[in-house]
């Protein structure tokens, strides 16, 4: 679990072992500030690339309210194509002009 706004907090946990109450209080949680897509981006290469699995599936909940550079939109495609991940991305909002560039 990666929350972010303008800085990220990574939480880890084995496949089925998270609790019901950790999942609230993600969804209750604000880190304040304002939106930075390329952080949890980088974040999650990251986390997939010391990871054991091959394919890994990344869950992206968002506003929708960021930009990010081409040269960053293209570095992560061509990760992810190269990982074979997929990113299914919910959008809170209508703004889903960037977010359509990155996900499935």
């Amino acid at each position: 679990m990666i929350l972010f706004s303008t800085r990220t907090q990574i939480f880890q946990y084995e496949k089925g072992k998270i609790k019901g109450a950790d999942m609230v209080r993600f969804a209750q949680t604000f880190l304040g500030g304002g939106t930075n897509f390329a952080l949890p981006l980088d974040k999650a290469m990251k986390v997939i690339n010391e990871s054991r699995f091959k394919q890994a599936d990344v869950v992206f909940v968002t506003d929708g309210e960021d930009r990010l550079k081409d040269s960053i939109l293209e570095a992560f495609n061509q990760k992810k194509k190269k990982k074979q991940f997929n990113v299914l991305s919910l959008v809170i909002g209508s703004r889903t002009d960037t977010v359509k560039q990155f996900s499935d």
